[in-house]
């Protein structure tokens, strides 16, 4: 393993209750959960058509050190990009390293 190659810094994001000042909840708003450094690998990109309207998706992979307290129902935060996570992947069973598989939604030209 090089250390060199994460160089990303990555934040895992869960969906979270949000509540007033009376305690009702209010809705629900990603929160922050574990800041790490990553290396990242696209997978592929594509383009298709949903809801009348035109939509780019890229798969990535993110390989971080092993660490605990994740699961698929998080996203992954990098700067102004969001990414949910399909999937988190022990590499070689050994504990050292994760591997988590996202989808990157990128907005239309419409939409931004």
């Amino acid at each position: 393993m090089n250390p060199g190659k994460f160089n990303r810094k990555i934040t895992f994001q869960s969906m979270q209750p949000v509540y007033d000042a009376d305690g009702f909840q209010t809705g629900t708003d990603w929160t922050d959960v574990k800041t790490v450094y990553a290396w990242p690998k696209t997978l592929s990109g594509r383009e298709f058509v949903a809801a009348n309207s035109d939509q780019n998706s890229r798969s990535e992979r993110w390989r971080i050190r092993y660490t605990t307290g994740l699961s698929e129902d998080m996203r992954i935060r990098y700067g102004t990009r969001f990414f949910n996570i399909t999937a988190i992947l022990q590499d070689d069973e050994l504990r050292q390293t994760l591997t988590c598989v996202c989808e990157e939604v990128i907005p239309d030209a419409s939409e931004i």
